[in-house]
């Protein structure tokens, strides 16, 4: 469930950033990128672990209602872009030829994962509050966003795949991970947020050294950087479970204390 706030939470602070009015006034695509990121997680884990709780499918059941409903509310070409972008979150899992899925395709699980995050976070808000597609390509605002929030999901993801290395080289899955070896992933992965953060610097934001937009994501970003160039074996599971997860959140959480506190 906390992965379901984080990928709405992104969606709020991308939201607050293009100056959308009142962006915690929840809507219906607010409803649906938070249920059918819960529906997604519940269901992939459903599907590689065979064996689940009761409480998993009950998660499952509800959070597939709630994504149905919300999605029912969309204009057409939030329908189209939500139900392409379903339609991969459910086949990701599934051996659909020749025994290979969208997942074990070389060096694509974590582009994909972070393709679809972009879509769902940045495109599929902005379409459902009537905006065409010609205007979305137009606007370097949003489009600088879609490419920073996929970035920043590729950076995030990776980390976990430099967890999983012994355990993907055992499953014959071929990541840039495994393929590169822990030290050399790990300072990669420091790039990775390094030079997001070096790029946040001239990025087309208004106001760029006065917007709490551009602080909260630059201390995001170190904190991500520090994070990720402290990764080792012996690291616990809520290292990357309560710690890397938690950069898709701060951002939101930064910008709502600069708010409180310093204005």
């Amino acid at each position: 469930m906390y992965i379901a706030f984080c990928a709405l939470s992104l969606a709020i602070f991308c939201e607050l950033s293009l100056s959308h009015p009142d962006p915690f006034n929840f809507k219906p695509v607010h409803l649906f990128i938070f249920f059918s990121t819960l529906f997604t997680y519940n269901y992939h884990r459903l599907v590689y672990l065979k064996l689940a709780y009761r409480l998993n499918y009950l998660l499952v059941m509800m959070a597939f209602i709630f994504t149905v409903a919300s999605f029912l509310s969309f204009n057409g070409p939030s329908k189209y872009l939500s139900f392409v972008l379903g339609l991969v979150c459910l086949a990701y899992p599934l051996k659909l030829y020749q025994g290979k899925s969208l997942r074990s395709i070389p060096y694509f699980k974590t582009a994909l994962i972070a393709i679809v995050w972009a879509f769902a976070v940045v495109i599929l808000p902005q379409l459902s509050h009537g905006h065409s597609a010609q205007y979305l390509f137009n606007n370097e605002q949003i489009l600088f966003w879609f490419f920073f929030v996929m970035l920043f999901v590729f950076a995030e993801a990776f980390a976990f795949d430099i967890r999983d290395i012994n355990n993907d080289r055992n499953t014959g899955l071929i990541t840039l991970a495994n393929s590169l070896g822990l030290q050399r992933s790990r300072v990669l992965n420091f790039l990775f947020f390094l030079l997001m953060a070096i790029g946040t610097l001239f990025s087309p934001l208004p106001q760029l050294w006065q917007s709490p937009i551009i602080w909260s994501l630059l201390l995001t970003l170190f904190t991500g950087a520090a994070l990720a160039v402290n990764i080792n074996k012996e690291r616990s599971k809520l290292y990357y479970s309560v710690g890397m997860e938690s950069i898709l959140i701060m951002p939101l959480i930064i910008f709502i204390l600069t708010q409180l506190f310093l204005t």
